[in-house]
């Protein structure tokens, strides 16, 4: 295999993620009963996974430079004008006369 500049880097797993994964697997043989008394621990596996998901996301823009930051603002604005969905775009004024 050809040497390259990019290094292969290994994937942290976060716990709570893995966590949630194989609830949520699991939940998908649960019948309705089982959902009924299993749904709130299955909120808080969620929430959980989704709290260190967020932290992650924290931590990891927080080493980012002034640079990287400007250009990912930029790319956030230029994506919220430009992600209108076609049923919300605005219909055209013509209308066919009956």
């Amino acid at each position: 295999m050809r040497p390259t500049r990019y290094v292969s880097l290994a994937v942290r797993k976060l716990p709570e993620v893995e966590q949630a994964k194989t609830l949520m697997t699991e939940a998908m043989e649960w019948s309705v009963f089982t959902w009924l008394f299993r749904k709130g621990t299955v909120r808080e596996v969620a929430d959980a996974a989704n709290a260190a998901l967020d932290k992650l996301n924290e931590a990891t823009k927080s080493h980012w430079s002034d640079e990287i930051k400007a250009a990912y603002r930029a790319s956030s604005r230029k994506d919220a004008n430009t992600d209108s969905h076609p049923s919300e775009m605005p219909k055209s004024n013509s209308s066919c006369k009956k």
